[in-house]
């Protein structure tokens, strides 16, 4: 199957024309329907550019590993990828202004710390300091080419593919198709109820088993 060019991570309803538009919400009518954290539908090195504009803190913190280095394996050698993330730390010198006192203004800002919450997946569940994203995205093989701030609250960075880091496929599944391939790879398995039930409430506490 012939692919664009640029790939649109987490488009939402901003769909661009002569990308491929990804969502995991279908309402939004996206080109595919996955998750961005798992894009096994998409072969290796398929794209030169990719964007993931106000994604990557809708991510949860443990799959922000996997799904950057999901982004690097669709990337070309050499290609783009371009995010936009908060900024916590300017959030919170915002948030100290003298001239943003006002409950409203304070609101307006606490939404770009938590997200809008208008619908399922709206939620912001992992913030960024330029440290971080710095080692994020040299762990998922990125060498950041630029990092700028829009809109004082926003990270604009453009990062270069410069090595391939491919993550184990497993991490990119979730509930209880995770839990039960890691049990078929170490045990040779399907999990029983008791052990699927533990291991589904540690990960809903966000704490990796």
């Amino acid at each position: 199957m012939e692919y664009p060019k640029r790939v649109n991570l987490g488009c939402g309803n901003d769909k661009l024309p002569r990308y491929l538009n990804i969502d995991s919400d279908p309402s939004h009518d996206p080109d595919l329907v996955a998750d961005v954290a798992n894009l096994s539908d998409l072969p290796d090195r398929c794209f030169q550019y990719g964007l993931a504009q106000d994604v990557l803190e809708h991510i949860p913190r443990l799959r922000i590993n996997t799904a950057l280095k999901e982004w690097n394996r669709v990337l070309e050698e050499g290609g783009e990828l371009h995010l936009r993330v908060p900024n916590v730390l300017a959030l919170c010198d915002l948030l100290r202004q003298p001239g943003r006192t006002s409950a409203g203004q304070h609101e307006i800002l606490l939404q770009g710390l938590f997200g809008t919450q208008a619908y399922p997946g709206d939620f912001h569940t992992v913030g960024f300091t330029e440290v971080v994203l710095r080692e994020r995205l040299g762990e998922a093989g990125f060498q950041i080419r630029s990092l700028g701030i829009k809109d004082e609250w926003l990270y604009e960075v453009s990062g270069e593919k410069v090595r391939d880091k491919r993550h184990d496929p497993i991490l990119a599944l979730t509930g209880e198709s995770l839990i039960s391939a890691i049990y078929q790879r170490h045990l040779g398995r399907d999990p029983d109820p008791e052990g699927l039930r533990h291991y589904l409430n540690l990960l809903k506490a966000g704490i990796p088993g």
